[in-house]
């Protein structure tokens, strides 16, 4: 699953592709990333899947940049088989997330992710080694985490699937469950 030949054929040469995937809503950090975005060269794609109340705003930076590409919702069996060919997730939350799903999600594909530190988005990534974090108030910050996370992508890939199987299946889940109930 995590082989060098799907390492090369996704960071090798050419084009980079990143997704971001969940609302088009301002705490989730889209406007952002899409004006960092607009800096970055050509060979650096992002797929944007969602909609949300910053759809008409997506659209004018989107419109600027012909390496974003947005593609509204899609089916999730959709999104994966884009995920499991992309570098990275990128998480550009603004404001603190709950528990984000995607992540977990990429994490099962073995999918690395790019986040921000905000919240449980940044401390999943950083506590699994599972991707990179970033700063937006950091010049630069951004773009070495995208970089780095291609250049360390089939370590990142195991590890993201490897934690997926020690904390996020549903057998570990229901096993660290037990354990809490053990404790009373």
């Amino acid at each position: 699953m995590f082989s060098k030949t799907i390492y090369m054929n996704i960071c090798s040469g050419g084009v980079r592709t990143y997704i971001y995937a969940g609302r088009l809503d301002k705490g989730k950090g889209i406007l952002k990333l899409l004006n960092e975005w607009i800096n970055l060269p050509g060979t650096y794609v992002l797929e944007v899947y969602g909609e949300g109340e910053c759809v008409a705003e997506v659209r004018k930076l989107a419109a600027k940049c012909p390496n974003i590409h947005l593609n509204g919702f899609c089916p999730q069996k959709e999104l994966f088989n884009s995920l499991k060919s992309a570098v990275a997730l990128i998480t550009p939350y603004i404001w603190y997330e709950g528990y984000p799903m995607n992540i977990a999600e990429c994490f099962s594909l073995g999918v690395p992710v790019v986040s921000t530190s905000i919240g449980n988005a940044g401390d999943l990534v950083s506590k699994s080694n599972a991707g990179t974090l970033f700063d937006f108030e950091v010049k630069g910050s951004f773009r070495k985490a995208l970089d780095a996370v291609c250049e360390q992508r089939t370590k990142f890939s195991f590890n993201a699937y490897n934690y997926y199987l020690c904390n996020q299946t549903p057998a570990s889940n229901y096993e660290r469950l037990n354990k809490i109930y053990d404790t009373l």
